[in-house]
């Protein structure tokens, strides 16, 4: 696995699907959001204090991002968004449960 603290700054950061399966663990496992590909990143709330969970400048960013994941999946012929965001959520609750 790569380590999800790489920081992505522009969306053409993102051209494969490792890139984009690793912006989404970026997203769950270092920004600590429930993602899914369809939110636009202006609704995630932060529960304890119910504060946007992004800055305007990150939901600028983060939005354009996963456009561009969308983009590169298509390209590549795979409606695959879906199922990588499956995957990566199956991958930070085996690390959240050790197995």
């Amino acid at each position: 696995m790569t380590n999800p603290t790489y920081m992505y700054n522009k969306p053409s950061d993102i051209n494969t699907l490792e890139d984009v399966r690793n912006f989404q663990r970026y997203i769950m496992m270092v920004k600590e959001v429930n993602y899914h590909p369809d939110t636009d990143f202006e609704d995630y709330i932060c529960y304890s204090t119910g504060e946007p969970s992004f800055s305007y400048n990150e939901i600028k960013l983060y939005n354009l991002l996963n456009n561009r994941c969308f983009e590169v999946c298509e390209q590549l012929g795979e409606d695959e968004i879906y199922r990588i965001s499956c995957q990566v959520l199956d991958e930070l609750y085996r690390i959240e449960n050790n197995e």
